[in-house]
């Protein structure tokens, strides 16, 4: 029973590596700022106000890897259960990052209506997917374990900032992120996804131009 079963584990490794007929996408890349603590005092309050992904549902955004030695097997499409990432899940990972930068946001995800401090806010921030990428690996995958993997991810954001007063966008910037899953876990492509548009924002919260807008007392 022992010599079967080993046999079997043993034919089942050599298929996954000889099956794999998907190429790999290439993650790119992406250096990750470090971003100070806000004077909460000497920038502007911002409105989150929404995100949207503009990567087309079903389009191919990387592969699913089988096995111990993850060997690409199926092609990860966009909206799929390995990346069945929301705008919602998007807009609170970039909330978050704001508040651990301690930067002041008048809104929050999980509110339903806009409250009289976020409606009174003067700058307000979108931002769109505009591309993504991800590879998942399930080493136990060719055993039926879809659930536990790694995975690896890349976002490329285009951020807005409109002056409500004036009706104006103040800064268009554009932004990347990367995010690696690299220990066993559940759900690993949507959590590499969360820590890619982390990323993403901590280079957009460090960057110059919107250390401008942030800072520019003509904007209160």
């Amino acid at each position: 029973m022992r010599y079967t079963n080993t046999k079997s584990l043993f034919f089942g490794v050599i298929f996954l590596t000889l099956a794999g007929c998907v190429q790999p996408v290439a993650i790119p890349q992406v250096s990750d700022a470090v971003v100070a603590r806000f004077d909460t005092h000497s920038v502007n309050p911002i409105a989150i106000e929404r995100v949207v992904s503009q990567v087309p549902r079903g389009q191919q955004i990387g592969t699913v890897k089988l096995g111990l030695m993850c060997v690409p097997q199926l092609a990860l499409n966009s909206g799929s259960g390995q990346w069945n990432v929301s705008d919602a899940s998007y807009l609170q990972a970039i909330t978050q990052e704001f508040s651990r930068s301690e930067y002041p946001v008048t809104t929050s995800p999980s509110e339903l209506f806009i409250t009289k401090t976020s409606d009174n806010t003067r700058l307000r921030l979108a931002a769109r997917i505009l591309d993504a990428k991800s590879n998942v690996c399930f080493p136990m995958g060719g055993f039926g374990d879809l659930t536990n993997g790694t995975a690896e991810a890349y976002v490329q954001v285009e951020w807005q900032i409109l002056d409500s007063r004036n009706r104006d966008i103040v800064l268009r910037f554009g932004s990347q992120g990367q995010g690696a899953v690299t220990t066993t876990t559940t759900s690993p492509g949507v959590q590499a996804a969360d820590l890619a548009i982390a990323s993403a924002t901590r280079n957009f919260l460090a960057s110059p131009e919107f250390q401008r807008v942030a800072r520019n007392p003509a904007l209160k």
